[in-house]
């Protein structure tokens, strides 16, 4: 209990430290806090860490905004390199993030 409220208190002085909405280590790292505080499992954690550093390496250091995932969602079914299923595996893990954040303007339909 005592580290989810240091998550949570936390979270409005994360939003405001990051308005650029970077995706950092550090906020992945509180990420985890709060997803093993919730109980999923180390393979859930595992992917969704996975599937938001697939997230960041599209972004390349761009703040991200809706047009950005957007583009990333429309990326991802280029060529066909993802079945829909796995596409929406990675929209609903950055959906996710971007709720822990308090960015729900980012939030893309799955």
């Amino acid at each position: 209990m005592m580290i989810r409220t240091a998550v949570n208190s936390n979270k409005k002085e994360r939003m405001e430290m990051h308005m650029e909405r970077t995706i950092t280590e550090q906020m992945l790292g509180d990420y985890v806090i709060y997803l093993r505080e919730e109980e999923k499992s180390a393979a859930t954690i595992s992917k969704y860490l996975c599937d938001l550093r697939k997230l960041t390496g599209y972004a390349a250091g761009r703040a991200l905004d809706k047009g950005l995932v957007v583009a990333y969602k429309e990326s991802l079914s280029v060529d066909g390199k993802y079945k829909a299923s796995s596409i929406n595996s990675f929209l609903v893990a950055a959906n996710r993030f971007f709720e822990f954040m308090g960015w729900l303007d980012l939030k893309v339909k799955t």
